[in-house]
């Protein structure tokens, strides 16, 4: 009996019948179709003497794993598990010389049922929303119990295999399932891409799907920005990005002034929750209750105010008149104070605070440092000058402590539209601890704080001990964020005070005090 006759078995009429398991539809990719298995005579199986019918037999098997994995990789719930089931799939599906060896270590031996657990519906979602996930899970279930049939197949191959070479005749090779021949899954597959060199793709699905935990406000899981128009979204400003075409007005005003460095993105909020996946929100701003209008009462709280003897002129006030409840400090007894009128054109701002500083204070010298801050931070600082731990800036890159930055014009842009900017003229930091990261330094302190997921960060011995720290800002951190690397290094510096002594000798060198009304 020829072993590749097909002939009819129980194991083949149970195999037969089952129908592969088709997941919910996704909007399908329109930019290229999918990449077609190869021919029959492409495949090496030396083991098994290079017989066509047994590469047709492996081309068939190949076939219903695909339809395996396309299902699978349909939701992106699991991205992270199926970025590494799609490599292991493309070197499954590219691989010409199938042997027993390469298939006891391929994708059919992953475990699929492992995933199920991480899919579940996240907290204070809708009922709806937990029924459609366990019956995802159940649906899950049946495709990795499609696996482990077409798993059983193989190894029986091999065994069959192994008898053969022992000089046994052995049954053919049973049946194996038809899968569903279409390229619609493999469409689904062309949007979503992966972040390995050969940018393999995966779906990126526009239907609603859930996410394995609670959603977070900030995924670092970014999808092309390009993506935004063909969706039918606004495109938006993104650093590191730019914006597609011509800059719009609504969006030029931020970026006026050089102020792109404050900003991750500008733009409709729609788009930017697309971005991240956050469909519930993009969801929650298309819903007409969105537009309702009503009117809710609350109290506000009172603001911190310009004290009233700062005028439009610069005159040196006494610190303890003006902030009665400022504690005894190392600040100098007085300072030059003065308030500017915050023209909508930054560079006339900027050229009226020099014009009224020009005699007392060069605010281009290299001396300076200033810092940009609101009316209810230059309260407080003036009261207790000391670190100041703020757990939702995104800023502070060199981790807590006093910022002051060499460029007036970043200062002021924190100040905006109704803050103060504090100068401070050639701080002493003599016998303090001074610290300038270098660039190795630099890019582990600042990934660290800024919260990029990069493997081996190391905390620098200097940091640990440091009294200032020195160097440059960081620059493009949402496109860092994004490919998971280190950000660039900007051309501005920062001076950070992260010791009360420190502190203490940065209060000391305060020359003026800046206040913008709007």
């Amino acid at each position: 009996m020829d072993p590749l006759e097909p002939q009819e078995s129980p194991s083949a009429d149970n195999t037969g019948k089952s129908e592969p398991v088709v997941l919910r539809s996704a909007t399908p990719s329109e930019s290229s179709p999918s990449k077609p298995l190869p021919d029959a005579e492409a495949v090496v199986l030396p083991e098994w003497q290079g017989n066509q019918a047994v590469a047709s037999w492996f081309l068939q098997f190949q076939k219903c794993l695909k339809s395996i994995i396309y299902s699978y990789v349909h939701y992106e719930s699991l991205s992270r598990f199926l970025r590494e089931l799609w490599v292991r799939w493309k070197e499954f599906s590219d691989t010409k010389s199938i042997t027993t060896t390469f298939l006891s270590s391929s994708v059919i031996y992953d475990d699929f049922l492992q995933p199920i657990s991480w899919m579940t519906t996240p907290r204070n979602a809708a009922r709806r929303f937990a029924e459609e996930m366990a019956q995802l899970r159940n649906t899950m279930r049946e495709v990795a119990s499609e696996l482990f049939v077409n798993r059983t197949l193989i190894q029986d191959a091999m065994a069959r295999l192994e008898e053969t070479n022992n000089g046994h005749h052995v049954a053919p090779f049973c049946g194996l399932p038809t899968p569903d021949e279409s390229d619609d899954a493999a469409e689904k597959l062309e949007k979503f891409l992966l972040t390995d060199p050969d940018h393999e793709s995966l779906p990126s699905e526009d239907e609603d799907t859930d996410t394995d935990e609670v959603p977070v406000i900030y995924s670092r899981e970014m999808k092309d920005p390009n993506l935004l128009e063909e969706n039918w979204l606004d495109p938006i400003w993104v650093e590191g990005y730019g914006y597609p075409g011509t800059v719009p007005r609504e969006i030029e005003e931020y970026l006026e002034f050089d102020c792109a460095d404050l900003y991750s993105m500008i733009g409709s909020i729609r788009s930017i929750f697309w971005l991240f996946n956050h469909r519930e929100l993009v969801k929650v701003i298309d819903d007409p209750a969105c537009i309702l209008e009503d009117e809710i009462s609350f109290h506000v709280a009172p603001a911190f105010h310009i004290p009233d003897a700062v005028t439009s002129e610069p005159s040196r006030l006494c610190i303890a008149d003006m902030y009665r409840f400022s504690r005894r400090q190392a600040f100098p007894e007085t300072v030059l104070c003065l308030k500017i009128k915050c023209q909508k054109n930054k560079d006339r701002t900027l050229a009226q605070v020099k014009k009224k500083l020009d005699e007392t204070c060069n605010i281009d010298g290299d001396k300076l440092w200033f810092r940009g801050l609101s009316m209810v931070a230059l309260t407080l600082s003036m009261s207790f000058f000391i670190p100041v731990i703020s757990t939702g800036s995104p800023d502070n890159e060199f981790g807590p402590g006093i910022y002051t930055t060499n460029t007036f014009r970043l200062a002021v842009e924190y100040a905006r539209p109704s803050g103060a900017v504090m100068v401070f003229k050639d701080p002493d930091l003599r016998d303090l601890n001074v610290w300038k990261p270098d660039l190795s330094e630099w890019q582990h302190l600042t990934a660290h704080w800024l919260q990029i997921p990069i493997n081996g960060l190391k905390a620098p011995d200097n940091y640990k001990d440091a009294d200032i720290i020195i160097g440059p800002l960081s620059v493009k951190q949402s496109e860092a964020k994004a490919k998971k690397r280190f950000p660039d290094q900007g051309e501005q510096l920062q001076l950070v005070c992260t010791s009360y002594e420190s502190c203490k000798r940065l209060a000391a060198s305060l020359a003026a005090i800046i206040y913008f009304t709007p």
